[in-house]
């Protein structure tokens, strides 16, 4: 193999998604043109206040909560209730099937309830929940745990344009996809003793949950927030979107070009002039370079 080519544009060698993803957070992050393609936000101009890369927002948002037992149980409680939502309203990205539970050995199996209850015994639930051990399993909602551990490839936290007042934020998630396709979660959850559902849900599924919780008005919700602390600032979810890196190895038909976004950061590298960058975040996310 040639070094040379394993990061050449659309015929790059490389098959790490995370090499592109952080060359396209470069460019992102020194984007000053955002639009919002979804209800609430249209016909309004933003640009990027601060971008993350892999950013763990609920799992630091546990390491500092004072009362993790209480973060827990917040946590669960509003894992359960979504759980018991996407069972019956069944949306895309999520696959129901029913399967006897009997049959199936060595995975583990939620057993789906109403939330914890106040006495758990000997339970520890002021642990992560990936510590979680034999007195406290049967609590351990999968969605939970998968909020716990999945990360956006990249987050943007944006403000309007051309406003001075530094008082509304929106912040978007966006997960990238390259040679891998699409990645999902499967687990099962008893209904009844011995019956029960195959539960498969997609990346985008969990980010969205995640997003919803760290922004919400729910009494005692695990809260984020935005602003230099000086008086409360509005921060707005604005949503997850998917982007399509588009390749040899990856020819979607939608996507964004890699050789646009490898020939386009090695010019920010070289401090080279380049066109200012339009991004727009839909259910997809579409970026002009």
């Amino acid at each position: 193999m040639n070094i040379s080519n394993y990061s050449c544009g659309d015929s790059s060698v490389c098959r790490e998604k995370r090499q592109f993803t952080v060359y396209l957070y470069e460019i992102l992050e020194r984007c000053g043109r955002v639009k919002i393609d979804r209800e609430g936000f249209a016909n309004k101009n933003y640009e990027v206040e601060e971008a993350y890369y892999e950013p763990a927002f609920l799992r630091e948002c546990f390491d500092e909560a004072e009362d993790k037992e209480a973060f827990n149980r917040e946590l669960i409680g509003y894992a359960d209730e979504k759980l018991k939502a996407l069972l019956k309203l069944r949306p895309d990205g999520v696959k129901v099937e029913q399967t006897d539970l009997g049959k199936e050995s060595g995975d583990e199996v939620y057993v789906l309830k109403n939330g914890i209850p106040k006495e758990t015994g000997d339970a520890d639930l002021t642990k992560h929940i990936n510590g979680w051990g034999k007195a406290e399993r049967c609590y351990r909602n999968p969605v939970a745990r998968w909020m716990m551990n999945v990360k956006p490839d990249i987050a943007l936290l944006l403000k309007r344009k051309g406003v001075k007042k530094k008082d509304e934020f929106v912040l978007c998630m966006t997960e990238c996809v390259y040679t891998e396709g699409d990645e999902n979660y499967t687990f099962l959850c008893e209904t009844a003793k011995g019956k029960g559902y195959r539960v498969t849900v997609s990346r985008r599924i969990i980010l969205d949950l995640v997003l919803e919780l760290l922004i919400s008005d729910r009494e005692g919700a695990i809260k984020l927030s935005a602003g230099d602390g000086e008086k409360p600032c509005s921060l707005e979810a604005g949503g997850t979107s998917t982007v399509y890196i588009k390749s040899d190895r990856n020819p979607r038909a939608e996507g964004v070009s890699l050789t646009k976004i490898t020939d386009y950061r090695r010019k920010l590298v070289k401090g080279d002039k380049t066109k200012e960058v339009k991004l727009i975040i839909g259910n997809g996310t579409e970026l002009n370079i």
